[in-house]
């Protein structure tokens, strides 16, 4: 079923962070094809040339108003309408028709794109100015594939984000006994740096956010000589709905004496076993975020100092909205003791 895209002047567009998010992942959109996908309360259409480059436009022709994702095509590095054979070239700008001279001022709105680590991110701004900072490139050498999932999620795509400074989050949803957090903020990127130990076995993972899109996590099992690498991805797609992408590599250290194609069919097999495991771990999230609201006043308490940082640092990217994510925050009790919590249930 077709998604119309809605008046940005009416929707809720204070939903909508800034940043960088995934719009697709790279195997979705083929050579020379064409894809809608759902983006900050409107459609994109994606479309791949026959050189690989990936551009994100403004789903309808300027000249009638048809929707390119729906028989539009590419020809060599051009998107062609389906209507009446208008075609556009990589700027943007009309070049052709079917008939006659271009007309004047036809033009398509690309939005930046960068694509990397088999993902295809499109940049947003609320008052469309251009990208201040990149994605980061995952460090994959020695590492199985990705494996990637996607989900459909009702409600606010920062839960994913928020969850990285949630030590008591760790505590009872996922049983991390004596869960600590420390954290650095540095602009638009915030890293929170988690330990302590599952079945008896002493973790440490360390979760990087990029803006409100992009998480890189890297998971340390010290006694089994396992790391994981993981890319979380949220993207915003309606006011009240949002998609999470989740993709996980696996490092096997033990294995590094064998010999290159061994060892990688080994860490194959076994990523995708550990992605199984993620998925279901992550569901454990799922049963919260599906159902929660976000009140407007949080009664946070002193052991979520970390929660108030997060709030802080998150209100960059939602500019429109930045006295409700403040409000408040001032009045958690201060505490002069560690963020360590142990949950008994």
């Amino acid at each position: 079923m077709k998604l119309k895209t809605p008046d940005r002047a009416t929707d809720d567009v204070t939903r909508y962070p800034n940043g960088w998010f995934a719009a697709s992942y790279s195997r979705e959109l083929k050579t020379e094809a064409v894809l809608t996908v759902p983006f900050m309360g409107q459609e994109l259409v994606l479309y791949r040339t026959r050189s690989g480059t990936v551009h994100a436009v403004n789903p309808y022709c300027p000249h009638l108003g048809a929707h390119f994702g729906h028989g539009g095509k590419v020809e060599n590095e051009d998107l062609v309408c389906p209507f009446h054979g208008f075609t556009y070239g990589p700027s943007g700008n009309c070049i052709r028709t079917g008939s006659c001279h271009p007309p004047p001022h036809a033009r398509l709105t690309n939005w930046p794109v960068d694509e990397k680590d088999g993902v295809i991110y499109v940049w947003h701004h609320h008052e469309g100015r251009p990208p201040s900072w990149n994605v980061p490139s995952l460090d994959l050498e020695g590492y199985s594939p990705l494996r990637g999932s996607t989900f459909e999620i009702p409600g606010d795509s920062q839960d994913m984000a928020e969850n990285s400074a949630d030590a008591i989050h760790f505590a009872w949803v996922h049983r991390v006994k004596n869960a600590s957090i420390t954290q650095q903020i540095d602009g638009h990127k915030m890293t929170n740096v988690m330990e302590g130990c599952v079945n008896k076995l002493s973790v440490k993972i360390r979760i990087s956010c990029h803006g409100m899109g992009f998480a890189a996590g890297d998971t340390e099992l010290f006694s089994l000589g396992l790391r994981i690498i993981t890319q979380s991805l949220a993207t915003q797609t309606t006011p009240h709905q949002w998609t999470l992408r989740l993709a996980n590599a696996i490092h096997i250290k033990r294995l590094d004496i064998l010999p290159a194609v061994v060892r990688n069919g080994i860490q194959a097999v076994l990523g995708l076993l550990m992605q199984r495991w993620f998925m279901k771990e992550v569901k454990n999230d799922f049963a919260i975020w599906f159902y929660r609201s976000h009140p407007e006043h949080p009664k946070l308490i002193a052991e979520e100092r970390n929660m108030v940082a997060f709030r802080r640092w998150m209100a960059q990217f939602y500019p429109l909205r930045i006295k409700t994510i403040t409000h408040s925050m001032e009045t958690v009790p201060k505490t002069n003791n560690p963020i360590a919590t142990d949950a008994t249930q």
